[in-house]
């Protein structure tokens, strides 16, 4: 729901003017028709209740996503209600997620972790069947991508899970509340947080600096989205962390299981302001994460696979739909302007980059 007329300061019951409009969601199905769109074949495991919303979710899913998908008799499909005001910005969304805690391991294919060049997970899993895949992706060396989903849940696997699970976790892509919930999951008291104005940028990226140094032994790779600001990225140092991939043939370049790396690169890639013909940006993040995601797939460097969530991010915004219709007009990812584009994205020479290199105490 749009909002057409100003947001009121306290919730009081009256009506209130909006437009309405459906579309498809969830950060698991966003980030799968995100990487099905930029990228090609990805295999979407799902629940659906026996219901009218499910066979619309069905449905409005490109048809070779659907082949994972389990239907529930008995169970109301998650559905959410976002109530977004007149600039396009997310201010509350209600969600009846109530079926997300009966995806259990049965309903997950081993061959399908067992082949995979990656794992995506996002929050919403009950905490025992991220368990089980953490150990399984463990036992066939496949690297787990999470997403932090929302700033409640964004900590769940590390609350309650051990360091020979979650060690399995390479990259996460939280956004600065989920990052704090995540820190916080990991240090508990023992880490004092900052108290930032994020209009701030200067402030936040001090604090996201502290807060990186804090838990990024722990991964491989940490992705902050800061909204327009820009994006944050953590990185294990080698010998130019911008002009290599992170997959070489489909696999990734480190070692699943132990990581050697002490050395760690933080960079902050702003973003150019979209000031126009924004429409909602409620899937520009899930639509990063998705090109980020779909770059590094395709081999490309972790700079070019920045630029590349960039793109898609803005795309996002000129949509309802939580995923554009298309990212590229046909063609136009072969185009000689998007490969001198992708040749500017490189290197960390974009106007404004920011880069700070330290070693892991």
């Amino acid at each position: 729901m749009s909002m057409k007329e100003d947001l009121p300061s306290t919730i009081d019951g009256a009506m209130y003017y909006g437009k309405s409009a459906q579309s498809a969601g969830g950060v698991g199905r966003n980030l799968a028709e995100s990487i099905y769109k930029l990228f090609g074949k990805v295999n979407f495991v799902s629940l659906i209740g026996d219901d009218i919303i499910g066979e619309i979710m069905l449905n409005l899913l490109p048809e070779p996503l659907r082949h994972n998908i389990v239907k529930l008799p008995g169970s109301r499909t998650s559905s959410c209600t976002v109530m977004v005001d007149k600039a396009g910005d997310c201010k509350l969304i209600l969600g009846d997620m109530e079926i997300h805690n009966k995806f259990h391991a049965e309903y997950i294919s081993r061959k399908l972790l067992h082949t995979a060049s990656v794992v995506i997970i996002d929050a919403n899993l009950p905490i025992d069947t991220i368990h089980w895949i953490l150990k399984t992706a463990r036992e066939v060396k496949v690297p787990v991508f999470y997403e932090p989903t929302d700033l409640r849940i964004s900590g769940k696997p590390f609350y309650s899970s051990v360091p020979h699970l979650t060690n399995i976790i390479r990259l996460i892509t939280p956004n600065y509340a989920e990052l704090q919930d995540i820190v916080r999951s990991e240090l508990g008291d023992h880490y004092e947080f900052d108290e930032v104005d994020l209009e701030n940028v200067e402030a936040t990226l001090e604090s996201v600096k502290r807060m990186l140094k804090a838990i990024s032994h722990m991964f491989d790779c940490i992705v902050v989205t800061l909204g327009q600001a820009g994006i944050v990225l953590s990185l294990n140092y080698s010998v130019n962390p911008f002009q290599q991939p992170l997959f070489i043939d489909q696999k990734y370049i480190f070692d699943p299981t132990e990581s050697t790396e002490t050395s760690k690169r933080i960079i902050f890639f702003p973003t150019r302001i979209v000031e126009k013909n924004v429409v909602s940006v409620s899937g520009a993040g899930d639509s990063f994460a998705g090109g980020f995601i779909s770059g590094l797939l395709k081999e490309y460097t972790v700079s070019q696979s920045i630029g590349y969530g960039f793109h898609a991010a803005r795309e996002a915004l000129k949509t309802e739909a939580a995923v554009p219709k298309e990212y590229f007009p046909p063609g136009w990812e072969d185009s000689d302007f998007w490969l001198r584009r992708m040749e500017y994205f490189k290197t960390p020479s974009w106007f404004g980059v920011k880069i700070w290199d330290y070693v892991i105490d």
